[in-house]
């Protein structure tokens, strides 16, 4: 990932991101939405952002996945959505 890229994450309010501490990120916007956090990450001493990614299992895709990649989209030139498989979630879809 090039230290341009931005990190956007939603999850509890209990998740433990301190591993993006070690990788030289830090947060540069945290928003409490019901029971989950956004979080947007960026590595230490980048504060111009042209491309971000957005991963998540996102089963079910939601409202709330679709205005995070739509807000996300208006502020960044290239923006990356990862569908990935969260063996610890039951799945709906995927």
């Amino acid at each position: 990932m090039k230290p341009d890229t931005m990190i956007i994450v939603e999850a509890s309010l209990d998740t433990d991101f301190s591993y993006l501490d070690e990788l030289g990120f830090s947060v540069i916007k945290f928003k409490n939405i019901r029971q989950t956090c956004m979080s947007l990450f960026n590595r230490r001493g980048y504060n111009k952002h042209e491309k971000a990614i957005y991963p998540g299992s996102f089963d079910p895709l939601t409202f709330g996945h679709m205005d995070i990649i739509n807000r996300a989209s208006r502020i960044v030139d290239e923006l990356v959505v990862g569908v990935l498989n969260n063996s610890a979630k039951i799945r709906c879809f995927l």
